[in-house]
């Protein structure tokens, strides 16, 4: 996944030798993976309050919308997001696909000057 350099050089500040970001490399990835939704989910409550509904899974699906509102095809989107059936992302995402909704606003409109032509 690109990042913008910025964001890049951040993250590569932080590795102090580690090949790994968010993970030390010991361990199963399924407990880093625990670890990280579980220090999100606190970071959430604490940013949101405690009864907030926001989870990591929240972050996907925002970075979803932007890009497919920017434009990017949503064939993409599903290979970016990991989906083995661009289906899934369809089912989910379907509504922000800026080239869709652009073609259904124009048939809309054109139904505009067909009813004042009659």
């Amino acid at each position: 996944m690109p990042l913008a350099p910025e964001v890049a050089g951040e993250v590569l500040a932080v590795l102090n030798g580690n090949q790994y970001v968010f993970w030390s490399g010991k361990g199963l990835e399924t407990s880093a993976v625990t670890n990280w939704q579980h220090d999100l989910r606190s970071l959430f409550r604490t940013a949101f309050g405690r009864d907030t509904t926001f989870t990591p899974h929240c972050l996907r699906d925002t970075a979803a919308v932007s890009w497919l509102s920017a434009g990017v095809p949503l064939e993409e989107v599903s290979k970016l997001l990991g989906h083995s059936s661009i289906k899934t992302t369809e089912k989910s995402y379907a509504p922000w696909v800026l080239e869709r909704q652009e073609k259904l606003d124009s048939l809309v409109i054109k139904t505009w000057a067909k009813g004042a032509a009659q």
